[in-house]
């Protein structure tokens, strides 16, 4: 811990640095700063930078959207008797909001909100890990939101999905859980906008109706899904079931799998091949569901990230759908709103909307842990048969043995967890269809009698007319996974229609008022990008993966211009590594140390290949060590090889992959690779 206090410390320091080469003329007053944060990290030690510093951040955040500094108790957040903004980091606080009222300026300084914004959110993405209480918390919550959840209509928890075959409609309002405590904060964003609550049984007349229809259409053209047409893969995370040698050596088949998935047809490198192959499980393929497995990975040192891995069989077959859903989102409607696979829109439209204000930008708390199959079944009631093959590859129960005052099993009502292949597109797709819905029936709408009524019956409107509606709605939103960018005159009602269907807006991180936006890891004011530069790891001489990381990180300062913090976390680097770096051009794809001046590799060994008829320089290079352990045989291995598809160029091994971690190695690198190309 020690370790982390001087080196965060140092980095927090050096970004004062260089506030005073920007501000020159309150040298006094940054020296000050680096001893009040010098005494705060010895009181506090290093959790004042990964977890109190972020939380002052994030309420820095939330008065540029209030428009007003608003007093906090966050530790070291305290004022000078008689002023607003807190002593630590003052001299750029009052540079924001007026130092006496608080009120955000009207000639804000934005470099000003971007230099306060990195001091804060420096140490915020360091990676340690988070205390065992913590974890538990956090487990804890993942269990209250489970018992949250609506009680779905269809039978999910069977392995026959349509057994009763309900009326599926939004507007239903059973299903709810016996016992809920509905709070309803409210939710102001700013004085041109109208309050609104969160309301479980408060829909607008037609517009649950609306969003019924969009998620008809929506569902109904992605097309029929042929299970032949899945191609299923394996993904890099870990899998819930212990397997062999091999991920291609399925211990498990589920009968619910086995019903739209015959393992004859997607275990096997080609049908019948378990008849000619006596070493394989065959007929004898375990029918067992095995659960999911509850994971925490490293997220903040406040709180882990939960998701579980799933079994073997189920992730297999739901990379395959996932292809074939992105495939088919491209000819629907989506395509205008939804990029699966490229955050850039969203990032682009949130810069934009951060000038003209006309968006607001949309977070959602817990968001794939709220997606219940309540909700799912109704999106995609209109497309029976992917909703049955969402069923199949769906696990059913988890295993939790990260907490012991939790049950230790748990079946979910919930769609599926972070860790599962389809989580990302399904809530993707299900936030648009709301988002399209909400937007639909906010423009066909009136006030009357102090509430807003449609002015217009949508129900009764020809499919041509309700299709160019939805077409130009889709076109006035943007959403990447809990990602939304939205219209602000429709702001209020979609997060009452969000609350509505069991999903959870992130109000601390949910931008309209003011000129902040915030998506996709875009963080912009008035045009101009203030997102932080991150620390994410202390360079150890033992871990190739920590001094790439400390070089990616000074790159990152130094192309903001912050050049004494890229200087600390070079120098903050072993002097044996610090030798054998390269200086790169800016673009260039080599790794080094970026420089706007241009290349040098003059401090390094250089030689001449006669050979290939360049000079070559010896330098550091970060290259992955792939491993893979040898031994599985038989259909598992053919399996492997035909799903792969390695080229005939290429020396190509089977087995288990056993991960690539990176190595550091001093080799002669042509000295082009430096400049920009």
């Amino acid at each position: 811990m020690k370790n982390y206090d001087i080196f965060l410390q140092g980095v927090l320091c050096a970004i004062l640095d260089d506030v005073a080469q920007w501000y020159p003329e309150g040298a006094t007053e940054w020296k000050r700063a680096q001893a009040r944060l010098r005494s705060l990290v010895k009181t506090r030690g290093v959790r004042f930078l990964t977890v109190d510093l972020v939380a002052a951040g994030k309420h820095f955040d939330r008065c540029l959207e209030v428009g007003a500094y608003i007093p906090s108790k966050l530790p070291g957040q305290a004022a000078r008797k008689g002023l607003a903004v807190p002593r630590l980091f003052e001299g750029l606080l009052v540079r924001v909001f007026s130092r006496h009222s608080g009120k955000l300026r009207r000639n804000v300084d934005i470099c000003a909100i971007s230099f306060v914004r990195q001091l804060y959110f420096a140490a915020k993405k360091i990676k340690m890990e988070a205390p065992e209480h913590a974890t538990f918390n956090t487990v804890a919550e993942f269990f209250d939101i489970e018992k949250a959840q609506r009680t779905p209509s269809l039978s999910w928890s069977k392995d026959s999905l349509f057994d009763d075959g309900p009326i599926l409609q939004l507007h239903i309002a059973d299903g709810l859980p016996e016992s809920t405590d509905v709070t309803e904060p409210e939710l102001d964003f700013g004085d041109n906008s109208r309050k609104s609550k969160f309301g479980l049984r408060e829909p607008y007349p037609g517009l649950l109706e609306t969003i019924q229809r969009v998620a008809d259409i929506v569902s109904s053209d992605l097309g029929w899904l042929e299970y032949s047409e899945v191609t299923p893969r394996h993904g890099p995370g870990a899998v819930a079931d212990k397997f062999g040698e091999s991920k291609y050596d399925f211990p498990n088949w589920p009968a619910k799998l086995e019903n739209s998935f015959q393992s004859s047809l997607f275990a096997y490198y080609r049908e019948g091949s378990w008849l000619l192959d006596e070493d394989e499980r065959g007929p004898r393929l375990s029918k067992a569901e095995p659960p999911s497995r509850l994971i925490a990975v490293p997220k903040t040192q406040k709180t882990p990230r939960l998701i579980a891995a799933e079994p073997t069989a189920h992730q297999w077959i739901q990379q395959g759908i996932l292809e074939w859903l992105v495939s088919k989102m491209g000819e629907t409607v989506l395509a205008n709103c939804v990029s699966i696979r490229d955050q850039e829109p969203s990032r682009v439209l949130a810069l934009s909307a951060s000038i003209h204000r006309h968006l607001s930008t949309i977070d959602l708390s817990s968001a794939s842990d709220r997606v219940s199959c309540w909700l799912v079944e109704r999106m995609f009631r209109r497309n029976p048969r992917l909703l049955t093959a969402f069923h199949a590859v769906r696990t059913r129960w988890l295993l939790n043995q990260l907490d012991k005052k939790s049950s230790k099993y748990l079946v979910l009502r919930k769609f599926t967890t972070m860790g599962s292949a389809l989580t990302f597109p399904v809530q993707s797709i299900i936030y648009a269809i709301v988002c399209i819905g909400v937007d639909v029936w906010y423009r066909g709408s009136i006030v009357t009698d102090g509430k807003r009524h449609p002015s217009i019956d949508l129900s009764r409107l020809k499919n041509d007319e309700f299709l160019n509606q939805v077409g130009a709605s889709s076109r006035r939103i943007r959403v990447f996974g809990d990602d939304l960018i939205h219209p602000l005159d429709s702001t209020n009602l979609l997060i009452e229609v969000l609350s509505y269907l069991g999903l959870e807006v992130n109000i601390h991180k949910t931008f309209a008022a003011s000129f902040f936006r915030e998506s996709c890891g875009l963080d912009a004011y008035r045009g101009v990008e203030v997102t932080p530069c991150y620390v994410n790891e202390i360079p150890c001489d033992t871990e190739p993966e920590s001094l790439v990381s400390v070089v990616e990180s000074s790159n990152n300062f130094y192309i903001r211009g912050l050049w004494k913090t890229a200087d600390y976390l070079v120098r903050a680097l072993p002097p044996w590594f610090q030798r054998g770096i390269g200086v790169k051009a800016f673009g260039s794809g080599a790794f080094g140390l970026t420089s706007y001046v241009g290349a040098d590799v003059q401090h390094l060994k250089l030689r001449w290949n006669d050979q290939l008829q360049h000079w070559e320089a010896r330098a550091y290079t970060a290259l992955p060590k792939s491993r893979k352990k040898r031994g599985i045989r038989g259909s598992a291995a053919l399996l492997q090889y035909f799903t792969e598809r390695p080229p005939p160029t290429v020396k190509w091994m089977n087995g288990v992959g056993l991960g690539a971690p990176l190595q550091l190695k001093r080799m002669g690198i042509p000295s082009y690779f430096y400049t920009k190309r």
